[in-house]
Order: structure tokens, then sequence, then C-alpha cells
């Protein structure tokens, strides 16, 4: 009974603590503090990833992280974030769609 109970707490505190993390990572963004940002935004992923939550996020919340490699130069990482995004976008939404968009424009910047 109590381990039900623990499992229920948790499932209702990780999808406000990965909300949390990501605007956390946003507010850093903001700062042009990228390192810091990138790790807020991995917690909220693993935690999406984790629990299989909000999938129409995990795409974009990957396409932002390849952005932010590439503001550091990390242009190996970029791109793995923005395949990422990809793959992760196989639904057929119209947000979804758009992300696919924005990872593609930005793997041709990256090659191009």
């Amino acid at each position: 009974m109590l381990k039900l109970a623990s499992q229920e707490l948790l499932s209702e505190i990780e999808p406000r603590k990965a909300l949390y993390y990501y605007i956390k990572g946003h507010l850093h963004t903001t700062q042009r503090d990228n390192d810091q940002a990138l790790e807020y935004h991995k917690q909220s992923l693993a935690i999406l990833e984790r629990y299989r939550m909000y999938s129409f996020l995990l795409p974009f919340l990957s396409n932002l992280m390849g952005l932010e490699y590439e503001d550091k130069g990390a242009l190996d990482l970029a791109m793995d974030s923005h395949k990422r995004s990809l793959k992760l976008s196989n639904r057929s939404s119209l947000i979804i769609k758009i992300t696919n968009g924005y990872s593609y424009r930005n793997i041709g910047q990256i090659y191009y």
C-alpha cells in the first residue's frame, strides 16, 4: 500500500519537476548561460522520457538543446540534438511538423 501511494505521489511530482527544470533552463538561456541551461534542459528531458509524458515536448526540447549547443560552438552535439529531435517527432501533429521544420533548418545551417 505504501509503495503504491509513493508511486502516485511521484507521478504527481515528476511532471512539475520537469516543468520547473524547463523554466529554469529557459531563464538561463535568456541570460546566455548555456552551460547551466543545458543542465536543466537535460534534467527536464530525462524526466519526460522516463515517464513518457508530454511526448509533444520532447522534440521541441531536444531542438532547443541543439540551439544551445550551437551557441556554445559544440556543433557535433548540436547536430546530435537536432537529429534526436527528428527521431522523437514521429507523430503527425502540427506542432511536431513545425518542430521538424526547425530541426531541418538548424541541421542545414550547421552543414552550410
